[in-house]
């Protein structure tokens, strides 16, 4: 059995890797139209081949590399499919409800019931709970769905099952209601890696970028326990959590960074147009141009446009009209830097079909080259690598950067500094670390993300100092450098040298006074752990504590 399936007599020869003709009852991966038996619904392949002005033996091979593409990031893909039972009741909220969509529901077997107005409503689909006044009480009206007419506040909609009718018709709510009911299909479109987050356990609010960004409640932040709590039935893929996330703990389930590498590669000598899945731009293809469907808008951060560019050697044409800020942001930071490098801009934004159809009939590929991207461990790191490609030994300049691309550069005052070291294990990149042969601590500016755990975690007052904005790309850049150093300490009973000389003398010049006039628990002050527990078993026996 093949994975691919192509339903129907293609008008050309595909390749033999695909099951032309295929059977609806038999089970793919991938195919050209839904079936039941098939995990994807690659509509860009039909798409593609009514859309493409290519040579026949071209269009075979593209074919191949979206059936490809599409199977490449299924396997790097971490996205489960949830399934819950719901009830038909649905609420019309509002003093003029469409009364011919209540009529049609209710030749469904629905039960509808309108109120003119609600406090508040909360839950989820199939579990919804709206708050009315009675008087001068309030009490609650269970519901599977609402429907608000007449416009409705923000909240009103931030939970899956709520419907502004304003915003969409009642066509659509019909056919969605009618086929989520009596089973809510849904799956998770985000995941997070905890070990990553810059709120998961962090002391002090470092971060939060991603609930403030969600329109929904599909991420919210558990202040007591210091954790982000995450319902995939209210996330609506808009993929602004993933284009903001600055350490990368936040990851598409479809496509995740590293397939996002795979698909560059995959893409080599072609130009793919970046577009959602189900909202492709109606355009003539030719000139080794075709579709790279996302599965959502915004999920284009710094790091996967590098992927994409360095992978495919080339330009990359975007078509995604409800781009986030963060996105936008990345794409011109990285559009400086190509340009700086190339001589040009690799990234290039369309916001309607018009100009990116001028732009497929003048597209030439630009080879810039061949990239050998690896495997990393976090995104700081995937994209400190990527630079390196980019820059080689060159010195590209300055470039300002944006909250969204995440960058910051540490400096340290030497002489508050006691190489504690708290500011490296707080560092989540490893963009700080200690060097134990040279005893001082190091600082890679390409790999810090401006978070600022750093400077809380610091055990001393104003010694560590984050400053963004700014970014120079040359060989210093990926260099770790040295903000710090210090002697070590050695015990003056035995000689071992057991800690940095500034620590010692920072713990003695605390504790001094409190020891004042007892030279034993002074001298303990300067030795190391053994030591200091042989003098004071002396110091006790010597005062007639111990009786030895």
């Amino acid at each position: 059995m093949k994975e691919f399936a192509y339903f129907g007599k293609p008008a050309l020869p595909l390749g033999d890797e695909i099951e032309c003709e295929a059977k609806y009852e038999n089970y793919y991966l991938i195919a050209n139209k839904p079936a039941p038996n098939t995990q994807i619904h690659a509509r860009e392949i039909d798409y593609y081949l009514e859309s493409s002005d290519e040579d026949a033996l071209e269009i075979s091979k593209n074919v191949s590399i979206l059936y490809e593409a599409r199977a490449l990031a299924f396997d790097g893909s971490k996205f489960e499919k949830y399934s819950k039972t719901v009830g038909k009741r649905v609420l019309f909220i509002g003093t003029n409800p469409d009364m011919s969509l209540k009529a049609s529901l209710e030749k469904l077997d629905f039960k509808v019931i309108c109120l003119d107005e609600i406090k508040f409503i909360y839950g989820c689909a199939g579990e919804l709970c709206a708050i009315i006044e009675q008087g001068l009480e309030q009490a609650e009206v269970e519901c599977d769905f609402a429907v608000f007419f007449g416009g409705c506040e923000s909240w009103a909609t931030r939970q899956s099952g709520c419907f502004d009718a304003s915003a969409i018709s009642a066509k659509e709510i019909l056919e969605f209601l009618s086929s989520h009911t009596p089973n809510y299909t849904y799956q998770n479109y985000i995941f997070c890696q905890n070990d990553a987050c810059l709120y998961h356990h962090k002391r002090g609010d470092v971060c939060s970028k991603c609930v403030e960004l969600c329109p929904t409640v599909a991420i919210l932040k558990n202040e007591d326990e210091k954790e982000l709590v995450f319902s995939p039935i209210d996330c609506i893929a808009c993929g602004r959590c993933v284009s903001i996330c600055p350490s990368g703990a936040i990851d598409n389930a479809v496509i995740t960074r590293t397939s996002f590498e795979a698909l560059g590669r995959l893409f080599k000598s072609r130009i793919p147009i970046i577009a959602k899945d189900g909202f492709l731009p109606k355009v003539r293809f030719k000139n080794s141009v075709l579709p790279l469907v996302l599965p959502s808008d915004g999920i284009l951060d710094f790091n996967n446009i590098l992927s994409l560019v360095l992978g495919c050697g080339g330009e990359i044409f975007i078509f995604l009209p409800n781009m986030p800020k963060a996105s936008k942001e990345a794409i011109a930071l990285a559009n400086e830097i190509f340009k700086a490098r190339f001589g040009c801009e690799l990234v290039r934004v369309f916001d309607d079909e018009i100009s990116l159809q001028e732009a497929i009939s003048k597209a030439r590929y630009k080879n810039i080259g061949e990239f050998e991207l690896g495997i990393y461990p976090n995104k700081a790191s995937a994209i400190s690598a990527k630079l390196a490609l980019i820059a080689g030994s060159l010195d590209l300049g300055e470039f300002s950067t944006y909250e969204s691309t995440a960058h910051g550069k540490i400096s340290v005052d030497e002489s508050k500094c006691t190489l504690c070291a708290s500011c490296a294990g707080a560092c989540p990149t490893s963009a700080l670390i200690t060097d134990s042969a040279n005893n001082a601590l190091c600082f890679n500016e390409s790999l810090c993300i401006g978070c600022g755990y750093c400077v809380i975690s610091c055990a001393e007052s104003q010694t560590i100092s984050l400053k963004k904005g700014k970014m120079h790309i040359n060989t210093e850049f990926f260099a770790p450098k040295e903000l710090a150093k210090d002697e070590l300490f050695a015990c003056v009973e035995c000689g071992k040298e057991f800690a940095t000389k500034k620590a010692v003398e920072k713990i003695a010049s605390i504790l001094t006074p409190a020891f004042s006039g007892d030279e034993k628990k002074l001298r303990t002050l300067y030795c190391c752990a053994e030591c200091k527990a042989k003098l004071m078993i002396l110091s006790q026996s010597d005062e007639g504590v111990l009786d030895v």
